[in-house]
């Protein structure tokens, strides 16, 4: 929802809300539903951890916001070139717009999950002494590919490379 928010402040666009709402609401819905399998260990208390969870977590929600928004833009992209505008055509924003709101959502995730990793290797270090962790090499390899991803729009990517590059940074951050 904050991800959400920050793309409505910076571009003023509304029309992704009716896409992006729903899920938020079921995702929250079923976080509150389901219960807790585990009590918490003893490393994972103090402000440390709960700073690398809280920017974990934002930068998730950010990337999940991408991949939406890249989807989006390939249906969106598709049905202009086939020459079909249907109801859906008519509710998205252009696909520069979208393409706009994927690199702000993409550069936001960046960030924060560079800090969430910083923040992560700072408590890693007190809490268990290595780094060796695939959580900390595949949160490397989110980042390596969502600053490609950054540094290709740059250089004049733009379209469905940039989208289909966000949705497969989505999957690896999964």
């Amino acid at each position: 929802g904050l991800a959400y928010l920050v793309l409505v402040l910076r571009h003023r666009e509304r029309a992704i809300g009716p896409f992006l709402i729903p899920l938020l609401l079921a995702f929250s819905l079923l976080g509150v539903l389901l219960p807790s399998r585990a009590p918490a260990a003893p490393g994972t208390r103090g402000s440390l951890f709960a700073f690398h969870v809280t920017f974990a977590i934002l930068a998730d929600a950010a990337f999940a916001l991408s991949f939406v928004l890249s989807i989006l833009y390939l249906i969106q992209n598709r049905q202009i070139r086939r020459g079909r505008t249907g109801v859906l055509f008519s509710r998205l924003p252009s696909l520069e717009v979208i393409g706009r709101m994927n690199r702000t959502s993409v550069t936001i995730g960046l960030a924060v999950l560079t800090v969430a990793l910083v923040l992560g290797v700072f408590w890693a270090e007190v809490v268990w002494r290595s780094l060796a962790d695939p959580k900390v090499e595949w949160a490397v390899l989110t980042i390596l590919i969502y600053g490609f991803l950054l540094w290709m729009d740059r250089r004049g990517w733009e379209g469905p490379r940039v989208a289909v590059l966000s949705i497969l940074g989505f999957g690896v951050m999964l």
